[in-house]
């Protein structure tokens, strides 16, 4: 079984983060752009960017030490989407990341299959969008087809727009 777990140092301001439900730590210490961690006990860190599809929310931290991630989140248990409720300012927002939910997580390795929430859970809680900076905290169990799981914790991000050019 593979493993991961994101926690986050105290030089990047997040010790502690945590999307437990009532318990996201804010991630407005990082830097506009920024998702950092430690991921396998080593440092982690890599740019993150959002994007609106629609009424659903992409926010992707880019390929860095080996990961990168991609979230999807899309309508709330009460059918609004994602997007009206973050522009809305309702903060926080929680997803819950798992098949028939809010939305989903993947985790790519650079070498091997991709791990998904549709055969695990986790959750996304957005706790701020101002200025076009979207901010957020997270924490998934993905697995591969085969039965592989990875374990993500106590993630946080700052994530900028996506620009294609």
């Amino acid at each position: 079984m593979r493993t991961l777990a994101l926690l986050f140092p105290l030089a990047a301001g997040c010790a502690g983060a945590s999307s437990t439900a009532g318990s996201c730590t804010d991630a407005a210490t990082l830097d506009d752009g920024v998702v950092a961690a430690t991921v396998d006990s080593a440092p982690w860190e890599s740019t993150a960017t959002w994007l609106w599809q629609g009424g659903s929310l992409q926010l992707t931290a880019a390929p860095a030490d080996g990961w990168n991630f991609t979230f999807v989140a899309q309508t709330l248990d009460g059918g609004d989407t994602v997007k009206d409720v973050v522009e809305s300012g309702a903060f926080p927002v929680e997803l819950t990341l798992e098949s028939g939910a809010d939305g989903w997580a993947i985790a790519y390795p650079t070498d091997g299959d991709s791990y998904s929430t549709n055969a695990g859970n986790g959750t996304l809680t957005v706790t701020d969008f101002a200025d076009d900076v979207l901010s957020a905290c997270f924490a998934f169990t993905a697995a591969t087809d085969g039965g592989d799981t990875v374990n993500v914790e106590a993630g946080a991000a700052r994530a900028t727009p996506f620009s294609a050019g």
